[in-house]
């Protein structure tokens, strides 16, 4: 009988400690926010019913256009989001505006590309080239503006608006491209080794539209995210 009663008790005492109701993060608390974010951003780049995964992130086609250089990207990869990290969430209650920044130790692009133009003084060309490119301690800032809802099951869901991105590379990238110049080995070895010895400069001419593009994809798998879970579940104590 006494035994009966331990174990009564026991279970008792664990279930009032497992159901502890959360506490909600204040939305001022910006490493309580932070903390939240980064605690789901596993289940989130995993993918859950409804939501696909972001790793690796992918575009079919995408067709640039700049000054110097036009290219094409088919069937183009970005993998290494897993191994990412939020850094920071700042929210702006009476603004309706957030910063969200996401830390990668490293990520590869990879794609078959058609090339023609400039890159500074060097000329690129190639079609069904392979290109692949590692950046390291790469980081994605992003702010905008976001949307408060409550839905019919009283529970508060957010939305982004608008997203603004901003690319910090702390670390460095590595260009790797093959069949340039109709699979010229030289030309292709000389462009090779310009990409990677100005690589911040390469970096900041091509990544606004690729990077861009892709991150577009990023923060819709995010909006669809926060459609299916509600703020509480993801900005809490732990």
């Amino acid at each position: 009988m006494c035994s009966s009663r331990i174990f009564v008790f026991s279970v008792v005492l664990i279930s009032s400690v497992t159901s502890k109701p959360r506490i909600a993060c204040d939305v001022d608390d910006h490493r309580c926010l932070t903390e939240g974010a980064d605690r789901s951003f596993d289940e989130f780049i995993k993918g859950i019913p409804g939501v696909l995964p972001s790793d690796p992130l992918r575009l079919e086609y995408l067709e640039v256009d700049l000054p110097t250089v036009s290219y094409k990207l088919i069937g183009a990869s970005l993998s290494g989001m897993s191994d990412c990290k939020v850094d920071f969430v700042k929210i702006y209650r009476k603004e309706k505006k957030y910063h969200y920044h996401v830390s990668c130790p490293h990520l590869t692009f990879q794609s078959k590309c058609d090339l023609k133009g400039y890159i500074g003084p060097q000329y690129i060309e190639g079609k069904g080239s392979t290109c692949k490119v590692d950046h390291y301690d790469y980081n994605f800032l992003f702010n905008g503006d976001f949307y408060r809802k409550v839905r019919p099951d009283n529970k508060v869901y957010f939305e982004l608006l608008t997203s603004n991105l901003e690319i910090e590379a702390k670390g460095k990238v590595v260009y790797q491209v093959k069949d340039l110049f109709n699979g010229n080995k030289e030309k292709t070895a000389a462009v090779q080794d310009f990409l990677n010895e100005h690589w911040q400069f390469v970096n900041k001419l091509l990544r606004t539209p690729t990077m861009g593009a892709l991150m577009k994809k990023y923060i819709k798998n995010i909006n669809t995210y926060l459609s299916k879970v509600p703020v509480d579940d993801i900005f809490y104590q732990d």
